[in-house]
């Protein structure tokens, strides 16, 4: 090979080294998208009482339409009503004979809201005894952006329980600085938190348990801030 070529040859050899480094870090830059979610927050009321909850869809662009099912025992909690949340008027059909509700909302404009966003507001009603709970189990049938392409959602369900004050993480029917303290152990891993409990010390209603959420009762049990 002519001293030539072989500049040749290693030049070339160089652009594609480059070239090999471009496109990694073109395809490092890249941020991951969100994956899309549909939670409902979890709920709790005396029974007899009613109770709002909220679906809501997290880390989305342009949204269009969607159709989500809810299951719950309707021994323990039934649907009162449906509202809308941020993307139109919901439609609604409610059973509570089978414990189904199935929700349908799209938005009339081009285009459509992006995260977070309400899909629907709920009124529940706990027909259940002090002390029982169920699940409430989310599928989500459709979900498109407005210029009607499919996204793919995980559906995030909730737990309802009867007869539980909101923050009583003590279970005597007030709110007090202990129930503060008992959320703060669980915020911080000390203390054990199953559905049931979550349900009753995430008073901020963001699936977590955390400082504010001790804050929060603070708050309410000296009077400033009402939970309900």
């Amino acid at each position: 090979m002519t001293p030539k070529m072989e500049r040749m040859t290693n030049a070339a050899h160089a652009v594609l080294v480059l070239t090999a480094f471009a496109l990694v870090f073109v395809v490092l830059s890249v941020p991951a998208l969100a994956s899309v979610n549909v939670p409902i927050a979890d709920a709790n009321a005396q029974s007899g009482s009613t109770a709002t909850t909220q679906i809501t869809i997290s880390s989305m662009i342009n949204f269009g339409a969607a159709t989500v099912t809810l299951s719950y025992d309707p021994t323990v909690v039934q649907i009162n009503s449906v509202t809308a949340g941020d993307v139109g008027t919901s439609t609604a059909n409610i059973n509570n004979t089978a414990g189904t509700a199935t929700i349908a909302a799209y938005v009339s404009t081009t285009t459509g809201p992006d995260s977070p966003i309400t899909f629907a507001n709920l009124e529940l009603l706990a027909v259940g005894s002090n002390g029982e709970t169920c699940p409430l189990t989310l599928t989500v049938t459709t979900l498109a952006d407005a210029d009607g392409n499919s996204i793919d959602a995980t559906p995030m369900s909730g737990v309802f329980v009867v007869g539980t004050v909101k923050g009583d993480l003590d279970g005597d029917d007030m709110l007090t600085p202990a129930d503060a303290a008992i959320v703060l152990e669980i915020a911080v891993g000390s203390r054990p938190c199953n559905a049931t409990t979550l349900a009753t010390a995430d008073v901020n209603g963001d699936g977590r348990v955390t400082s504010l959420d001790a804050l929060m009762i603070l708050q309410a049990a000296a009077g400033t801030m009402d939970l309900s």
